[in-house]
């Protein structure tokens, strides 16, 4: 796996070329690196314990705690000791631009580390493959906020480092002006409505905890519904959700994918000609009549 941690592009958040903004318990930063590379920091604060985090992020059927995670179709344990797990994960997720929605896939290894001394959890997430991504990866850190005297967890500080980068993405494309804005704001846009989901899955928590259950996961497992144990330890296909609409391919299917990428071609053409300024729209067109994008 790849060593998140060394995501190196970081600008000032006053540089031209990074996009800022602050939730109610966080400061978001997005900014641009190389070619269509956006890198996303946050830092934020939650009233709760790291574990709570740490139990939403990875509940095996979370997806239905995330407005942009479809569905979850299969969690495989690739290896698993005490305090660290790792986990490849399929997943379905949406896509939102500019009233334009599509799904898309994506295969993830997810890491799940316990083993700090101090308390800190982590989770990194590294892109195996996805139709639409060539870069995903990233890092969780929460850490727990203590009490001076009584050395008590109050709450968290959960930081998190990640790296975006679109497919099928040709570098010229990248001197574009508008390019980089247009990605710093979808990124931003995404990350917001994760952290509004957060924020409400850990109020319905702590509404659980509250109302006398006691174990986080069982107020996870009312919240998401039931799922299969993971493949290749306790746990297998999530059946939480309905998959009906996302069948898997077949050769027949095969047979026609290019009647259907045809049409998806087609409206991301006339997308990123909408989003490009008119004296370069001239310029783009060519490309994409010559098969470029």
């Amino acid at each position: 796996m790849s060593d998140v941690a060394s995501l190196e592009y970081c600008p000032s958040p006053h540089s031209p070329d990074t996009t800022s903004s602050r939730g109610s318990n966080y400061d978001l930063n997005v900014s641009n690196g190389n070619g269509y590379l956006s890198h996303i920091h946050i830092e934020s604060v939650w009233n709760v314990s790291p574990s709570i985090l740490f139990y939403i992020f990875t509940f095996p059927s979370n997806a239905a705690l995330f407005r942009d995670i479809k569905a979850v179709e299969n969690r495989e344990v690739i290896t698993s000791t005490r305090g660290l797990k790792v986990v490849m994960v399929d997943q379905i997720g949406e896509l939102r631009v500019l009233g334009i929605v599509r799904t898309f896939r994506t295969t993830l290894r997810v890491t799940e580390d316990e083993r700090d001394s101090e308390g800190v959890l982590r989770i990194t997430f590294e892109l195996l493959k996805s139709d639409v991504l060539s870069k995903f990866n990233g890092k969780w850190a929460l850490y727990p906020i203590k009490d001076p005297k009584t050395g008590e967890i109050t709450g968290c500080r959960g930081v998190l480092e990640q790296d975006v980068l679109p497919a099928g993405v040709p570098l010229w494309f990248q001197r574009l002006p508008v390019v980089s804005g247009i990605l710093r704001g979808i990124s931003a846009g995404a990350i917001t409505r994760l952290m509004e989901d957060i924020n409400v899955a850990v109020s319905k928590v702590e509404a659980g905890l509250a109302a006398g259950n006691n174990v986080v996961q069982h107020v996870l497992s009312q919240l998401c519904g039931q799922c299969k144990a993971e493949a290749g330890y306790t746990n297998g296909v999530i059946q939480s959700f309905d998959l009906g609409t996302f069948e898997d391919s077949s050769e027949e299917e095969e047979g026609n994918s290019h009647i259907k990428q045809s049409a998806s071609q087609q409206k991301d053409i006339e997308l990123k000609v909408i989003l490009v300024p008119a004296e370069e729209q001239q310029s783009v067109i060519l490309i994409l009549d010559l098969g470029m994008l």
